[in-house]
């Protein structure tokens, strides 16, 4: 216990010393800087790079591996990139609007007028973290579910970086009962649906493998009858995000429950996936998203 403690502190002391250094920096410095420690992380510390290349292997099985290696390089160049950001959200507070743009807002809007809120979906692409500040500062009532993590003092320090924007935290071990207050109040939730859910998850086809996939978009829909509405924040070439949000296709849902939210689960799915095949080093692929298999094998 006490080893982990102190180990705690030291991520906690080295999450400090980055996001201190990444502040005192203009942003265009950090960029130049995330450029070469995405690049060590990838050519000489190489820290999960196999997990990132077999993924990319198996996503992309016509790409070479020259290509696979390059487009692998750059997904650790944009995670230190979403760091980098993440850390400056207070000096990029007043700049987030100027760098944000929201396609179709109308479309939004028009589904918050229902008055039944709005389950807004997304993965760890582009960066989530901006899609949720950019959403909270354009005025949206945001209500974003988080994981309480092992280490509570980093915890901390991230999550008073996403309430300082706007964004209300409601953390997965009470989320029924949050999101189910947020969506009668009206709110948009913020949901990231693209990461292995373990037995609790739903199999659903996910670059033609079948990948455990959280049930809670569709479970929420299914109980409240609130929109869901997929949001994907594309970094364009410049580094500023275009935030795309696409409902999903009309599903006649004539099944049962389980069916519903397979069915729910696989559309929301298909488009996340679309995107990730359009911009794939933008997707975190260091994640074992197939790590769980189904029952059969």
């Amino acid at each position: 216990m006490a080893t982990k403690r102190f180990s705690h502190l030291l991520e906690y002391l080295g999450v400090l010393l980055f996001m201190g250094t990444a502040r005192l920096l203009p942003l265009s410095c950090c960029y130049f800087l995330a450029t070469f420690l995405g690049r060590f992380w990838f050519s000489v510390l190489k820290l999960r790079r196999k997990e990132v290349l077999a993924n990319l292997r198996k996503a992309f099985p016509e790409k070479g591996e020259a290509e696979l290696k390059k487009i692998a390089c750059q997904v650790y160049k944009n995670m230190v990139r979403i760091m980098m950001e993440f850390a400056k959200f207070p000096s990029l507070k007043k700049r987030m609007r100027e760098r944000v743009t929201i396609q179709p807002r109308e479309k939004l809007d028009g589904l918050l007028k229902q008055g039944k809120g709005v389950l807004l979906v997304s993965a760890h692409f582009g960066s989530w973290e901006v899609l949720a500040a950019g959403m909270a500062l354009y005025g949206y009532p945001l209500v974003a579910l988080a994981r309480d993590q092992k280490n509570r003092l980093t915890s901390q320090v991230a999550n008073n970086l996403r309430t300082a924007m706007g964004t209300r935290i409601v953390f997965t071990n009470i989320s029924m009962r949050g999101v189910l207050e947020s969506l009668k109040a009206n709110q948009v939730v913020y949901l990231l649906g693209d990461q292995d859910a373990g037995r609790k998850g739903v199999f659903v086809d996910f670059f033609g493998y079948p990948a455990s996939t959280p049930q809670g978009p569709a479970l929420f829909h299914l109980k409240t009858g609130a929109p869901i509405l997929i949001a994907m924040a594309v970094r364009n070439p410049d580094s500023t995000y275009t935030i795309h949000l696409e409902d999903l296709p009309s599903l006649s849902l004539t099944g049962d429950k389980e069916t519903g939210i397979r069915e729910i689960t696989q559309a929301c799915t298909a488009i996340i996936e679309k995107y990730i095949r359009q911009y794939p080093d933008q997707w975190l692929w260091m994640h074992r998203r197939w790590k769980t298999r189904p029952p059969k094998d």
